[in-house]
């Protein structure tokens, strides 16, 4: 087990009323630790005269301000999680935000993400490297748009994540052989036999909805692998080829199946969909898995700031094959 070190730790940017805060602060405080929070951006100006062990800033107004005063703070931990990215569709306003989040991370002892799909647009847009802990699944900012403005209906449709010919030929087939009622989606603007074709950018909130009230989720093509990030966040059933980028992406939230194998993804397949106790897999590793006595014994390992690591959440590699915080 980690060593019992009392910390006084600053919480900055969310309000106490926050499920996911309110959990961690009072898992730290049964840990013996002293907690202060502060949900007005503007008091972080006062962070340089307070006695604190640890920072962990929330907001991103409360980062910004926090930044400016971080010459003045003396031997403090900081955290910074960052729980959404803004998107921008010109190439010079990406670009200023690249250096403006660069300017920031680049203070900060560690920078973490609740969300996989956030994590690698950091690490591919930017350049940041963040840790994973999961505040349990993510819910997107707004609203999700109802499957039927598509003319599909919730859970009653998978969504395919592959452009090869062969491959969508190949799954086509197989769905067709288990007489399957739902309907295979696309995001495409081409036609192709057995899918339905939906013309949406996949960064869209349109095809991100469509992917967040999907019944499955095949990936055959790592391409597709930032979308397919978001419905490892939303708990749906992925099912994916055994490529390395998917099992490093996706680890043991999907199940997997060689690309030419139609017999095992078949068998993926009607044990997903047909099965009511692996229909409900996702759901039921959601609730094992993020369980907060393991995030919130991650959350205390980066306030020390500690280089022993615990297994990763979502791992493939055997267990025994990894060092255990102590």
């Amino acid at each position: 087990m980690l060593q019992s070190l009392v910390m006084h730790i600053l919480f900055l940017g969310s309000k106490p009323t926050d499920r996911h805060l309110e959990v961690l602060i009072n898992e730290s405080v049964n840990n013996g630790h002293k907690v202060t929070v502060i949900s007005n951006p503007i008091s972080c100006i006062f962070t340089p005269f307070m006695s604190i062990d640890t920072i962990h800033v929330h907001s991103w107004k409360s980062t910004i301000i926090l930044r400016l005063v971080m010459p003045f703070i003396k031997s403090t931990t900081t955290i910074w999680t960052i729980s959404n990215l803004p998107e921008f569709s010109n190439a010079n306003i990406q670009s200023l935000f690249q250096r403006f989040i660069l300017f920031i991370a680049s203070k900060f002892t560690t920078i973490c993400t609740p969300s996989r799909m956030v994590q690698y647009r950091l690490l591919a847009l930017y350049s940041v490297k963040s840790e994973y802990i999961p505040d349990g699944y993510t819910v997107p900012i707004l609203p999700d748009i109802r499957p039927a403005v598509f003319g599909l209906r919730k859970e009653q449709y998978g969504i395919v994540f592959a452009e090869n010919a062969d491959q969508l030929k190949q799954i086509s087939k197989t769905t067709k052989s288990l007489l399957l009622k739902k309907k295979l989606v696309l995001f495409s603007d081409r036609t192709y036999s057995g899918f339905k074709s939906i013309n949406l950018p996949l960064t869209s909130r349109g095809a991100q909805s469509l992917v967040r009230q999907a019944a499955f989720i095949i990936c055959a093509d790592p391409a597709y692998s930032s979308l397919a990030l978001l419905a490892m966040d939303a708990g749906r059933n992925v099912i994916a080829t055994t490529d390395p980028l998917h099992e490093e992406l996706f680890g043991t939230t999907a199940q997997y199946y060689q690309k030419n194998d139609s017999t095992q993804l078949r068998y993926l397949l009607q044990g997903t969909l047909k099965n009511r106790t692996l229909n409900t897999a996702a759901q039921v590793r959601a609730k094992n898995h993020f369980q907060w006595d393991k995030i919130t014994q991650e959350y205390m390992r980066v306030y020390r700031h500690s280089p022993i690591v615990l297994v990763p959440f979502d791992s493939i590699i055997p267990r025994n094959s990894f060092q255990t915080a102590e």
